[in-house]
Formats: structure tokens, sequence, C-alpha cells
């Protein structure tokens, strides 16, 4: 995808693992859903473990990426509480706007 970033692609669960994210009580054992942001030095900069209901704003990570890159420390992320009924209808208005696409066969 000639990105200027690593993206990890675990399949053997291993960073997983080593993070404490493996969540065994999902069959098969899923990741729990996390964001972290790696910067030199394999220094962690920024984690948030994440729940079905408070997630951190994608728009937000990547501001801090950017202030990172240019050297800046960033203004600290904070998780926010999503509300399902604003999801839906977000989605509802996405699908609207965008028409539905059905990938069933």
């Amino acid at each position: 995808m000639k990105l200027p970033f690593s993206i990890l692609c675990d399949t053997r669960r291993e960073a997983v693992n080593a993070f404490g994210l493996l969540n065994g009580r999902e069959m098969g054992g899923i990741a729990y859903a996390a964001v972290f942001v790696i910067g030199p030095g394999r220094m962690v900069r920024f984690r948030a473990l994440e729940d079905t209901h408070v997630r951190v704003d994608t728009r937000d990570v990547v501001a801090l990426v950017r202030a990172l890159n240019e050297g800046r420390e960033g203004a600290p992320l904070r998780p926010r509480r999503i509300r399902p009924g604003a999801m839906f209808l977000r989605a509802a208005m996405n699908a609207l706007r965008r028409g539905f696409i059905s990938r069933a066969r």
C-alpha cells in the first residue's frame, strides 16, 4: 500500500500475547480492541485499551502521529464514550448518503 509507516499483522498472536491483549474467553482467542502508537526506539508513545462503547477518535490518533513526526508532543488523547443510538444513526445516514452495498452472494 506504500504507506509511510508500518502496519502490524499478527497472525500468530505474538504481539497480542506480549502486550497482554489476548481475550481467551472468545472462541479461538481474539485480541481486545486497542490502539498503540509506537515511536522510534520501539517506545510506546500512546496506548488505549478500548471497549465496545469507549474508543479513541481516529482523527485524534492521526493528529498525534503527525505531531510526533514533526517533533512535537501532541495533545493528550482521551477515549470518548460512544452512544449506541448515535452510532446507528450515523451508519443509517452514511448508508442513505452513499447508498447501500450488499456483499451477500
